[in-house]
């Protein structure tokens, strides 16, 4: 966005620019499995667009009601506190079994440039999976617990 400021002779001289930041959420929208179910992906929607709309304190109410949402959907205890859900869910195989797989998935891409084998051609989507998982598996060892040690931060009472 570039302001304008008019002189003497009645032309535009830019005085300034101003640069917004933009949210990852702008950018890359989720893409969400076809069976995802509705009434979760709504509460998602409702979430970023309270964010998107600048109501703040609505974004973070309704990102958790998100988040509550989803861990219902991997428990049988609809009855359960937040906190109770997340320690259950975390503590089991569901939440446990994507990030082996991811790991293993990367490994075994490894193997398959690493080693030759007659029944596997490496290509270009095979490298691109690659890449992304493996980003994937960065951003949550590394990335992740500093952008959740900077909301603890933000948002934790003292």
């Amino acid at each position: 966005m570039i302001f304008d400021k008019q002189d003497g002779k009645s032309t535009k001289i830019p005085t300034g620019l101003a640069v917004l930041p933009s949210s990852p959420i702008d950018k890359t929208p989720l893409d969400l499995p076809d069976d995802f179910p509705v009434r979760l992906r709504k509460a998602i929607m409702e979430a970023e667009s309270t964010f998107k709309s600048g109501h703040f304190s609505s974004a973070l109410m309704n990102g958790g009601r998100a988040l509550e949402g989803l861990f219902k959907t991997f428990s049988n205890n609809n009855d359960a506190t937040l906190a109770k859900l997340i320690d259950e869910v975390c503590g089991s195989e569901t939440a446990t079994l994507p990030l082996r797989s991811l790991a293993h998935a990367i490994r075994e891409g490894r193997n398959a440039g690493a080693h030759f084998d007659e029944s596997i051609e490496p290509d270009a989507e095979s490298a691109a999976l690659m890449i992304e998982l493996l980003h994937y598996i960065i951003g949550y060892f590394v990335i992740l617990p500093k952008k959740i040690s900077k909301l603890e931060k933000k948002v934790k009472r003292t």
